[in-house]
């Protein structure tokens, strides 16, 4: 079979649904799956959106439209968005390896091609970068790079501390229609971005996880407030009816910034 990133996607799909439930609760971000049509325009294999108020294809539309105008988008969500890249083994030197890298080492193929034709002129990694300049902070946008090299290993248990997150915000500027690459050194080391070595920033799935439990913003704690308000008065006066029903007392906030 082929062992492409689409079978290594599909090998870890379940676990990062389970994680994602685990840390952030069930159903708090939805998956947003491109179909083959759109990933060409959008640029991931899969996104995890915090947003109640946009359809799947209104969300299409804004990630679109952001991309397209290079520039910051009109709604901002809190979002994932993550490309995987098969990463190869490679044991021997080839003119792609910069000089400082003595094999053997990792690395996974970097899309640079525009389009030839249609009215698309990005590259799959230009549409990355876009996409994350476009949406900010709240956004981030990953390459996945799994440290698992032959297809036997589709059958083993789920490891998700063998997916190696590297983040598009920590690219150097690359021209289009060349060739570059994320290099490691080790399976488990930073990672690089070439052909001039570039150092750039990679977590653990675990890592990344842990990396957003994040606090609440200002907002969102007024908004928290405000809600706990209306839910003890309305609580308070149903308990002050009918004598059935108690609230808390207190609200604690255990940390604020």
């Amino acid at each position: 079979m082929a062992f492409t990133e689409a079978l290594l996607e599909m090998h870890f799909h379940r676990a990062i649904v389970d994680a994602f439930a685990d840390v952030f609760g069930k159903s708090v971000f939805r998956i947003l799956k491109p179909s083959p049509q759109h990933e060409r325009f959008l640029g991931f294999d899969q996104g995890w959106i915090r947003t109640s108020e946009l359809s799947d294809r209104d969300l299409r539309a804004e990630l679109t439209a952001a991309i397209t105008n290079g520039s910051a988008a009109q709604r901002h969500f809190v979002a994932y968005f993550l490309q995987f890249k098969r990463v190869s083994r490679l044991v021997r030197h080839s003119k792609h390896v910069p000089a400082t890298f003595a094999p053997p080492c990792f690395r996974a193929e970097l899309d640079l091609k525009a389009p030839k034709k249609g009215h698309w002129s990005w590259s799959q990694h230009e549409t990355l970068v876009r996409l994350q300049t476009a949406f900010g902070t709240a956004t981030e946008v990953n390459y996945a790079c799994p440290m698992i090299f032959n297809e036997e290993a589709i059958y083993d248990t789920v490891n998700l501390d063998l997916l190696r997150f590297v983040q598009v915000r920590t690219a150097p500027a690359m021209p289009p229609n060349t060739k570059h690459f994320i290099y490691f050194r080790t399976h488990d080391g930073p990672p690089y971005w070439c052909s001039e070595p570039v150092i750039g920033d990679s977590l653990t799935h675990s890592e990344w996880l842990k990396t957003h439990r994040r606090l609440l913003s200002t907002e969102e704690v007024l908004r928290l407030l405000h809600i706990q308000d209306e839910t003890m008065q309305q609580g308070l006066a149903y308990r002050a009816r009918f004598r059935r029903w108690s609230t808390a007392d207190a609200l604690t906030i255990l940390e604020l910034r």
